[in-house]
């Protein structure tokens, strides 16, 4: 758990996020053997999802909401917003980043890879062999 969330909080920082970070939720589940990573931080789900033309351009691998990548039209012309400094800044959106996303996949590929391992390590080629063996009645 705490792997996954030092990668989250990386990936953030690599983003130019990391005054974000404090917005991640993290919950043991499964009486201790699972957990959960979330945040409801709108700019990190903005960038986890895309926003405007340019996310439509790069959409999300598996959005697990309904999304709405140019909710207000404004198509190539783009728009205007405000920045923390008051001046105001233009864009088309952002693309689809999937922070949350990749690392889920980099989670669901070293947990088989560890399962693999340790089913190879806890069983032996006999106890294999029986087991099949009794598969077949």
């Amino acid at each position: 758990m705490y792997a996954t969330y030092n990668l989250l909080c990386n990936i953030l920082k690599e983003n130019n996020l990391s005054n974000h970070i404090g917005s991640i939720q993290v919950e043991i589940t499964d009486g201790g053997f699972g957990f959960r990573i979330w945040t409801n931080d709108w700019i990190i789900i903005f960038h986890e999802y895309g926003t405007g033309i340019v996310g439509s351009n790069s959409p999300h691998p598996n959005p697990t909401i309904s999304w709405v990548y140019d909710k207000n039209g404004h198509g190539e012309k783009g728009w205007k917003y405000r920045k923390k400094d008051g001046t105001y800044g233009w864009t088309r959106g952002l693309p689809s980043k999937h922070i949350f996303y990749d690392v889920e996949q980099e989670i669901k590929k070293y947990a088989k890879d560890f399962y693999q391992t340790a089913i190879n390590l806890a069983i032996t080629d006999e106890q294999y062999q029986s087991f099949k063996n009794s598969l077949r009645g």
